[in-house]
C-alpha cells in the first residue's frame, strides 16, 4: 500500500482497524518513518525501501463506539504519538 501510493503520488493514510494494539500500530509508525537506527525503520531498509515513507495520517478504525473502543482508540493514538510526533493528530 505505501509503495503503492509513493508510486502514484498519492497521500497514504492507511486504516488500522481494531484488531492491532497499540504496540503494533507504533510498529507500524516506526516502520513506515523510523531511521536505520531503530529496530523497524532498519526492516524497512532491509526490505528494500531505505527512504522513510514519510507517513503523516493514520486512520484509526471506524468501528462502533462503546466505552471500550473509545479507550482502545485513544490507547492507540497515544503510541503514535510516542513513536513519532510528525504526525496529524486531527
Amino acid at each position: 500500500f505505501m509503495q503503492f501510493c509513493e508510486a502514484a503520488n498519492f497521500v497514504a493514510i492507511p486504516t488500522l482497524y481494531g484488531g492491532e494494539s497499540a504496540q503494533d500500530v507504533a510498529d507500524f509508525v516506526q516502520y513506515c518513518n523510523g531511521s536505520a537506527d531503530t529496530t523497524w525503520g532498519w526492516a524497512r531498509i532491509t526490505n528494500g525501501h531505505p527512504q522513510a515513507y514519510n507517513l503523516k495520517y493514520i486512520q484509526l478504525d471506524n468501528g462502533k463506539q462503546s466505552d471500550s473502543y473509545c479507550l482502545s482508540v485513544a490507547n492507540k493514538a497515544t503510541a503514535i504519538v510516542c513513536q513519532w510526533q510528525g504526525l496529524s493528530t486531527r
